[in-house]
């Protein structure tokens, strides 16, 4: 364990406490700009979350500035408590009491000295575990990056952005994981997404604590991203199945929509069951949503297939399900009037270009998707567009009905159609292999569709 490279002077403590309450009293008195002049080092993000946090209340105690090495140093020279620091950084912060053994070998303890609190020993073990995992270096520059603030591109007001994605079993206790719901969230924000189909909802209350995040975040980039894009932000709202749609391994499964109250008026829902007394011609029922874009109606289908797995019976259940959705679209054809549309989307463990999607094809439904196009993420980074005709496991996807397609009248579809394959990483996720953090909320892509509007 390093020496302290402090020298300590003998000032009276009246004389420090008076310092301590100047200091104070500058730090809740000054603009971003007299904190960055005074010290530099803090840089304009530190500068201006001291800001923003006194705003809240106001700053009581030194230490609520000082959890920069540079600045925590600079600050004790100011009260006194520093009369000259010429040797290197110590490994651990300065402390009142013996310092704990420490929790690595020489080799594995961090060089960089904690920035917490003087004296506390308990959260300087605690950087010093998270420092090693890699966690403290990947979370700086998670929250110092532009990328997560910044809107992926320019969405006309008369477009709407529809998207589905496979939460891949999310929970309760998964919404509650900071990275998992701070990326579900910022990935909606960002990609400015206006309504959204979620499948594998294992806790619809899930559904609800992202909803809550959304319109009232306490997660760091999410407030700041509504911040910086205040007009972009919207209000939001989500309903879940009222029943469970099915299973997925061994747990129940519901199905959601999360949309822009603001924008989109969700009408009426149903899950899509067998007759009674007949089987069930789906693994997981079909979840209905109506809603209005405007003054156009749009009815949205969101489905989970049975994976076809690795006997020829799984495959063969995954094609007739999807013979199935073609008596669904016959059923919509004949009882919906012909200024309603509709889509049928998520994820149906098939590549669009199977023979089992020709009964979709020749009642000129198509895929919005193409099917070069990777949607499951391993398969993504391994080869984003498919090259060298390998399986491109392109299995969440939306199929439109003609009249999106053809743009006559009401709502078209514009063409652009996008699976989110970056931004999707968070620090706080554990990798699946427990090496390291940068882990993800799913194991699928979402994907999103543009519709425009013509009313």
């Amino acid at each position: 364990m390093g020496q302290c490279c402090c020298i300590l002077t003998s000032l009276n403590p009246s004389e420090i406490l008076s310092k301590k309450k100047a200091l104070v009293k500058f730090f809740n008195a000054a603009s971003k700009e007299e904190i960055l002049n005074r010290y530099p080092c803090l840089g304009e993000s530190v500068a201006q979350v001291i800001v923003a946090r006194r705003q809240r209340a106001p700053l009581k105690r030194l230490k609520d500035v000082w959890y920069l090495e540079a600045i925590r140093q600079q600050l004790l020279a100011e009260i006194g408590l520093i009369a000259d620091d010429t040797s290197p950084p110590p490994e651990v912060g300065i402390t009142e009491r013996a310092p704990p053994p420490p929790p690595f070998s020489a080799s594995s303890v961090p060089n960089e000295s904690p920035r917490f609190p003087f004296g506390d020993s308990s959260a300087v073990e605690l950087f010093q575990v998270l420092k090693a995992t890699g966690l403290i270096d990947s979370w700086e520059k998670y929250v110092n990056g532009s990328l997560s603030l910044c809107a992926s591109d320019s969405v006309p007001a008369s477009t709407y952005r529809l998207a589905t994605w496979n939460l891949d079993r999310i929970t309760v206790a998964k919404a509650k994981h900071p990275g998992i719901r701070e990326a579900i969230c910022l990935t909606i924000l960002r990609h400015q997404i206006d309504l959204i189909a979620f499948q594998e909802v294992v806790e619809p209350e899930a559904v609800q604590l992202i909803v809550d995040e959304m319109n009232l975040p306490v997660l760091p980039m999410v407030k700041r991203w509504a911040a910086a894009n205040q007009q972009k932000h919207g209000t939001w709202a989500a309903f879940s199945s009222n029943e469970k749609t099915g299973h997925t391994f061994q747990s129940k499964e519901y199905s959601s929509f999360l949309y822009r109250s603001d924008r989109v008026k969700a009408i009426s829902s149903r899950v899509l069951g067998g007759t009674n007394g007949s089987a069930r011609p789906f693994s997981r029922s079909p979840f209905m949503g109506k809603f209005k874009l405007n003054s156009s109606t749009l009815i949205l289908t969101s489905v989970h297939l049975k994976a076809p797995g690795l006997r020829d019976s799984q495959a063969a259940v995954t094609t007739e399900e999807v013979s199935n959705l073609a008596d669904l679209v016959d059923a919509m054809k004949d009882t919906l009037s012909s200024d309603v549309h509709y889509a049928i989307l998520g994820d149906f463990n098939l590549d669009p270009s199977s023979e089992a999607f020709d009964a979709l094809r020749s009642r000129g439904l198509s895929p919005a998707i193409p099917s070069t196009c990777a949607t499951m993420v391993t398969a993504v980074e391994r080869s984003p567009t498919g090259q060298g005709g390998k399986t491109t496991s392109c299995f969440d996807n939306v199929w439109l009905c003609p009249s999106l397609s053809s743009g006559s009248t009401g709502l078209r579809f514009t063409g652009v159609s996008v699976v989110v394959n970056t931004g999707l990483r968070h620090p706080l996720i554990p990798r699946p292999d427990l090496a390291g953090f940068g882990g993800l909320p799913s194991d699928h892509c979402p994907v999103y569709f543009d519709l425009a509007c013509s009313d």
